[in-house]
């Protein structure tokens, strides 16, 4: 915008001096609004800084990650060690333990019995003065430490000296090797994989043990060993673990960054650990599958699910909407926890000193609205441990009308009476079709289904309005805060639930509320005052746990 000076300023017209004004003030709004968000950026930036994250993958002090090692060390072109070079002194014997045990679960050697001879006896007591007694029986646990033994083959060679097969070699039939020219075995690998992949255990520490028993193989070595291994004998395995992955009719999937220093462009750069797996309808043979990328486009999922038929559950991440969008058998849906995440991160940005302002905006509304999204349907196995599946049934009864599901193995028909009668609304026996599961939870959520928000509720002669915001008891309409006016809608939701303090708190307060949670009380007393003789009837406290509403929408 362009200056104008004092004498400029004074010979302009009214309406000259408001356009200038206004254009001035466009451009002051539009530098608040860039301030505010330099300000929202800096406090996000900085809960970043000093808060906590727990989504990206540390290496633990003292070890590599868990994934890179042995591709960090591999080199193909390395020596292989021969059993002279690997096997180079005699193993030290480990201590023997002072702790006792219970010896009951090893096997028992009995040692040669330490004798007394007739000569002894009789120099001792003098001929035939003694007589035999009980034996006195101890036990010992005794520790052999790992064994290590050099396998030697030997193959009878032939030739022939005449014939049609003159000159040629006959050999005999020799064992096929795990890897060709290598000293390993299977049972050697096996140890290898079980210590690093099992037990955690990075391959240095492997060496430093190994070479304590007397063996010299070097942690190269064995990362050569594991990744020939895992391409010749794994990949097949893992393929076909993808194969059924991919049959299933939901599936999970989400990404993770880690740093495989052999990989990288450079220092800074991240690569990618690709997590496939199956969801809670596949509880019995459970698949996780894990993909190493370099990149993070979508042509990685878009690639690993291009047959896929069903439901992938993801974060927000756009590379997997663009899945969906160009995969039409594949329907993406996004996790709550995520989609909390994004407010979670709005509210940080605000300024805490106006904590009405926090409240009030639609980020801390929308945490509310997710923190107190109410439970639909129950589903419940019968076979658990403490309670069974009936007794919880019963007991969720009641308090409420929730619909319940039961899951279980007992298909007998007394069970499945037993099931009804404790107050489920529909018996599934295993094993059972996910399709048809779904189907089965997706009526029962049709027939509970609350009203919706534009619809009245009426219990007796009370009524509430919702598209109003009106209450009316006998046909009289009802001064309520809107405190009490959500604590009543609140409870009259779910007739006969119980909701403690705490619940009602963070429900109608808000999470954020640090008062008294008294406050609760005193607003339920005047509530219950207002109400009359419809409040003291329907309106009740259950001591030691919180309130509820009795009756019949």
């Amino acid at each position: 915008m362009a200056k104008h000076t004092l004498n400029e300023l004074g010979n302009m017209s009214r309406e000259e001096l408001i356009t200038i004004i206004l254009s001035m003030q466009g451009q002051l709004d539009a530098l608040n609004e860039n301030i505010e968000k330099l300000i929202e950026q800096v406090r996000l930036a900085n809960s970043y800084r000093f808060g906590r994250h727990t989504e990206t993958l540390k290496s633990i002090d003292g070890q590599l990650s868990f994934f890179d090692e042995a591709e960090t060390l591999f080199d193909a072109s390395a020596q292989e060690p021969s059993v002279e070079e690997a096997v180079v002194v005699t193993r030290k014997k480990k201590s023997k333990g002072q702790r006792e045990l219970n010896l009951k679960a090893f096997p028992e050697e009995a040692v040669p019995v330490h004798s007394v001879s007739v000569e002894q006896l009789d120099a001792f007591y003098g001929k035939g003065c003694w007589r035999r007694m009980p034996d006195e029986v101890y036990k010992r646990l005794r520790h052999e430490p790992e064994s290590w033994t050099v396998e030697v083959h030997t193959v009878e060679v032939y030739v022939g000296t005449d014939g049609d097969h003159q000159d040629e070699f006959v050999r005999g039939n020799r064992p096929k090797d795990l890897l060709r020219n290598s000293i390993v075995t299977p049972s050697l690998l096996a140890s290898i994989l079980n210590v690093k992949y099992v037990n955690s255990s990075a391959l240095h520490r492997v060496e430093q043990e190994f070479e304590r028993n007397g063996v010299n193989i070097s942690r190269q070595t064995m990362s050569n060993w594991i990744i020939k291994c895992a391409d010749r004998y794994f990949a097949p395995f893992v393929e076909r673990m993808k194969q059924e992955l991919l049959s299933l009719p939901v599936t999970q999937a989400d990404e993770t960054p880690t740093q495989v220093i052999r990989d990288s462009d450079h220092p800074n750069s991240k690569c990618y650990m690709w997590v496939h797996r199956s969801g809670e309808f596949h509880k019995e043979r459970p698949i996780v599958v894990y993909e190493y990328q370099k990149g993070r486009d979508h042509q990685k999922p878009l690639d690993f699910y291009r047959d896929y038929k069903g439901i992938l559950v993801t974060d927000g991440l756009q590379q997997y909407h663009l899945v969906a969008k160009k995969l039409p058998d594949v329907t993406n849906a996004n996790c709550w926890a995520h989609a909390r995440r994004d407010f979670a991160d709005a509210v940080k940005a605000m300024d805490k000193k106006a904590p009405s302002v926090v409240r009030e905006s639609i980020a801390y509304q929308a945490l509310q609205k997710i923190a107190e999204y109410p439970v639909q349907l129950i589903l419940i196995d019968v076979m658990m441990p403490k309670r069974d599946g009936w007794e919880v049934c019963r007991a969720v009864r009641e308090t409420s009308n929730m619909p319940i599901l039961m899951l279980t193995a007992r298909s007998e028909e007394f069970d499945e009476l037993m099931g009804f009668e404790a107050g489920a609304d529909d018996y599934v026996t295993k094993p059972f079709s996910p399709s048809v599961l779904m189907k089965r939870v997706a009526a029962l959520l049709r027939r509970a289904q609350a009203p919706d928000a534009g619809d009245s509720m009426h219990m007796d002669e009370l009524c509430i309005n919702e598209e109003a915001h009106e209450v009316t008891l006998h046909g009289k309409p009802l001064e309520l805060t809107l405190k009490e006016y959500n604590l009543l809608r609140k409870l009259m939701a779910s007739p006969g639930r119980v909701y403690t303090r705490e619940q009602l708190l963070d429900s109608i307060w808000g999470i954020d509320y640090v008062g008294d949670i008294r406050t609760v009380d005193s607003h339920m007393a005047r509530l219950r005052t207002k109400l009359g003789e419809w409040g003291g009837a329907h309106l009740k406290t259950v001591y030691g746990m919180g309130y509820k509403i009795e009756g019949q929408i």
